[in-house]
């Protein structure tokens, strides 16, 4: 599949931005990040297990971490990997820290969270509609439910949008990115939903435990973290906290974008149409390629999912390289 994807591919001399991101074929594979294989501090390849393993940072149990919310002081030791987060052990299960992920939305990110966002998402309103409409589809109209909502931060347009059709349900909120949450909940404030959302700082282990949810909605957020771990990690999470045969609606990218050459081209074009300079649109097509980890297919989202404890995954939404699917969790 490396081989595959690193053939060379002869764009259309019209066509700027897919020539660039063809380009940046090889300069992905040769940081193998979507590759599998890691660059190792000397820059030498290592099988995935190694380089991760050597680029971990030991963790010990002290004071609360205050940038990953985690009982843990990080020592000094190989610098960590560079957009891939770091792991720590946890009983018998690896689970990922989400201090990079975080840090990613940090003040200046959260100041232009909500233009951009809806210029990077083509549909960006749609998508959030129509997964109000499924959510209230698959639980029915009317009566008091409880939604759990992760990654709320920014918009908060999953509450919004699912207000509009249900204004008895209520809505947990989790973030460990603060100025993200206060973005969120400055917006809640404004649309008159504060008394009906409550916001948590931190991830899903930091929730309190009680009730199970009666539905989860985790939108923008699986693409975000790092390797099928960290993936898998999150979502047998939230099973644990809905009810079961309760819906859980996912939205994400998914595809390596590096082996979605024109896709990427038609995403930069996006932005041009939208205002950007060419170098403002190149600028943007490398980030995107160093700065997130999307499933390489719907059939990886769906083996995700299943292994987490959900059944019955239907897509209900795409835009280029974004999707949106319905699953339901497994009865026990």
């Amino acid at each position: 599949d490396i081989a595959k994807l690193q053939s060379p591919v002869k764009p259309p001399d019209a066509c700027l931005i897919y020539r660039h991101a063809c380009l940046k074929l090889d300069e992905a594979f040769s940081r193998s990040f979507q590759g599998r294989l890691f660059e190792a501090p000397h820059g030498n390849r290592q099988a995935p297990e190694s380089a991760a393993r050597r680029a971990t940072p030991q963790c010990l149990p002290i004071n609360r971490c205050k940038n990953c919310y985690s009982a843990t002081q990080h020592k000094s030791g190989p610098t960590p990997i560079p957009d891939w987060g770091h792991l720590r052990q946890v009983g018998n299960r690896i689970r990922p820290l989400t201090d990079q992920s975080a840090k990613k939305f940090d003040s200046s990110r959260a100041a232009e969270y909500e233009s951009q966002s809806r210029i990077a998402l083509a549909g960006y309103e749609a998508c959030h509609e129509l997964a109000a409409c499924m959510l209230a589809a698959a639980l029915g109209t009317g009566g008091t439910r409880r939604i759990l909502v992760v990654g709320v931060g920014g918009t908060a347009q999953e509450v919004v949008a699912v207000s509009r059709l249900e204004p008895t349900w209520r809505f947990i909120g989790v973030d460990p990115s603060e100025p993200m949450l206060a973005l969120a909940g400055d917006r809640l404030k404004a649309q008159g939903l504060n008394d009906r959302a409550e916001l948590h700082l931190g991830t899903l282990d930091t929730l309190a435990g009680g009730e199970a949810f009666d539905a989860a909605m985790m939108l923008g957020v699986l693409h975000h973290l790092p390797g099928n771990d960290a993936k898998s990690g999150i979502l047998k999470a939230i099973a644990n906290r809905i009810a079961p045969g309760a819906p859980l609606i996912l939205a994400g990218n998914r595809y390596a974008y590096a082996s979605k050459p024109l896709l990427l081209a038609a995403w930069g074009e996006r932005w041009r149409m939208h205002g950007a300079t060419s170098e403002q649109v190149k600028a943007k097509l490398g980030k995107i390629l160093q700065g997130a980890d999307p499933p390489h297919s719907q059939e990886a989202v769906f083996d995700l999912l299943d292994s987490a404890g959900f059944e019955r995954a239907e897509s209900f939404f795409s835009s280029l390289f974004w999707g949106a699917w319905i699953a339901w969790r497994k009865p026990l």
